[in-house]
């Protein structure tokens, strides 16, 4: 295996954008999907993206950061050594940014916003991150909290999360690390949970999370993480899109050297009304006996061996979208290498950092059913690395 990433960095670094962040976070739990799925540290490219995030860890009773898998994430009582294992790619290539990522969607808002409420509680939980990733060799924490004020959150959390992220930033750069946030991409969120300036002077990326902007919780059909405005989009869903969350932030005073636009590897997924009507705003519902959201790599394989899917390619998007009439009426809302290129560009040409995805592990890394393993991320790679 160590031959075979050696062999890669021959070829690997050409991909890299130069002067571009591409960030990849990576699911631990992963390690245990079922085959031909399962997807270990080993497995990782490490040339293909900037920055690796390990997701997730938690924050404990203590308020404290908190290995969440102990049996994935550290090496003691047979564990799976996640950690070490992670952050030892590093040894590969020089250039790698291991990071540990702490939250997530699951997570919710109540511990974050009880941590960052009270002055002790933070340092605590400061402290204990600092200790954490210098432990296992970390080079930063990416700060993944859905999002302040929401989810169980309050009003003060908006202020509070700035006083977070600042003494973060002071602690990290103390150690020659570095922090980053995961900030929501919606319109009402941006403005409920985040002073936009003062996080900018606390980032040092923020990651704009461009995705799930639509599902299955609509009762009808849409494209969770497309680029502009749907045509027959009205009123406040004409903010639900990738081209104004950029703008949006931009407006309210980030820099765009320090915003990384996320990107989606999976699909979100309805089960049609009816047959009469498969295209976007189709009426639908929550999919039953099949997953609401899937990876690519899942979905991919499903309509290589069911060739009764529809793929649509629409003039007026630039993402793509299938439905399938033999089989429970499935209709999914996705990203392939050519939409994901587009986003990419569109980072680039917005003089934005980079571009981010979530998962790694969705993209089809095998090359089952692309011309290439990591057929995804390498698209996005060479798109901001390309001339404008």
């Amino acid at each position: 295996m160590k031959l075979f990433l050696i062999l890669l960095g021959v070829v690997m670094p050409s991909l890299v954008a130069s002067g571009h962040v591409m960030s990849c976070y990576w699911a631990a739990t992963s390690m245990t999907s079922a085959p031909p799925y399962t997807f270990d540290v080993e497995q990782i490219d490490p040339f293909l993206c900037t920055h690796l995030m390990y997701s997730f860890a938690g924050i404990g009773d203590d308020y404290k950061i908190e290995v969440l898998n102990p049996e994935l994430d550290l090496c003691d009582n047979g564990g799976r050594c996640g950690y070490e294992r992670f952050t030892a790619l590093k040894e590969v290539n020089k250039d790698l940014f291991t990071m540990l990522s702490v939250g997530g969607g699951g997570s919710g808002s109540a511990t974050f916003s009880e941590m960052a409420g009270d002055p002790a509680l933070r340092q605590g939980f400061v402290e204990s991150v600092v200790a954490l990733l210098s432990e296992f060799n970390f080079d930063g924490l990416d700060l993944d909290w859905e999002s302040p004020t929401i989810n169980g959150g309050k009003p003060e959390d908006k202020e509070n999360y700035i006083t977070l992220m600042m003494e973060l930033r002071d602690a990290l750069h103390g150690v020659d690390k570095i922090i980053t946030t995961a900030v929501s991409a919606a319109k009402s969120i941006i403005d409920q949970a985040f002073d936009v300036p003062a996080l900018s002077e606390a980032a040092d990326y923020i990651n704009i999370m461009g995705y799930d902007l639509h599902g299955s919780w609509n009762p009808f059909t849409h494209h969770h993480t497309i680029l502009y405005p749907y045509y027959m989009d009205v009123g406040s869903m004409r903010y639900l899109n990738l081209d104004y969350a950029v703008q949006y932030w931009l407006s309210l005073g980030a820099p765009a050297e320090k915003l990384v636009l996320g990107l989606a590897t999976y699909a979100h997924c309805w089960k049609l009304n009816n047959t009469d009507e498969t295209g976007m705003y189709a009426p639908a519902h929550v999919p039953s006996g099949f997953p609401s959201t899937i990876a690519y790599n899942h979905m991919c394989d499903y309509y290589n061996v069911n060739k009764s899917a529809t793929i649509v390619h629409e003039e007026s998007m630039n993402e793509p979208y299938a439905y399938d009439l033999s089989h429970d009426n499935i209709w999914c809302g996705y990203d392939d290498a050519e939409s994901l290129s587009i986003k990419a560009a569109y980072a680039r040409d917005n003089g934005l950092a980079g571009a981010m995805v979530w998962t790694i592990q969705y993209d089809d890394f095998l090359g089952s059913c692309s011309p290439r393993p990591f057929h995804l991320i390498k698209s996005i790679v060479e798109a901001l690395a390309a001339e404008p």
